[in-house]
């Protein structure tokens, strides 16, 4: 087997080695030494151990944390939308932009959140739409106000239901 290559079973082993000796406050090079790796070998070991430790969540905590997370982007998104639709009503473009985006951010925010935004679109055919004229749809303000709040209200109950 060339230098630097171990089985799995073998890294598990260090791995758990490594755990052991931090549990006992072994320093590093102290590590590196007794198990005859380098200082760097033993420093990425211990930055995976960290990473293992924050991923050990129970699926209940993972859904707690997604709830806090999600209530928070919905107020984050409200205040953007808020501002948003102040800034347009006074003619500021620049700031209403800025606004939009930072709503528009908040809703990738919560796709990420859960696994939304990794779906593939393979199977979709795009269509040229340039060739052919469309009506614009347009939908007055104070409609799609109440719109928008429905389905706000509808998902929150959703959410609540869940909890």
């Amino acid at each position: 087997m060339p230098a630097g290559n171990i089985t799995a079973v073998e890294r598990v082993r260090r791995l758990n080695s490594i755990k052991e000796l931090l549990d006992k406050e072994t320093a590093p090079d102290e590590i590196a030494k007794e198990l005859g790796m380098t200082r760097r070998a033993v420093d990425r070991n211990i930055k995976y151990l960290s990473e293992l430790n924050v991923s050990d969540l129970t699926t209940d905590q993972i859904a707690e944390k997604r709830r806090e997370l999600y209530v928070e982007l919905l107020e984050a998104a409200a205040e953007a939308k808020e501002l948003f639709d102040k800034y347009k009503e006074v003619d500021r473009p620049v700031d209403a932009k800025r606004f939009f985006a930072a709503w528009m951010d908040t809703i990738l925010m919560r796709q990420k959140l859960y696994g939304l935004d990794s779906i593939k679109m393979d199977n979709l055919t795009q269509v040229n739409v340039n060739q052919y004229i469309q009506p614009v749809d347009k939908i007055d303000y104070n409609i799609a106000d109440r719109i928008s709040k429905m389905l706000k209200e509808s998902h929150e109950k959703k959410v609540e239901c869940l909890s």
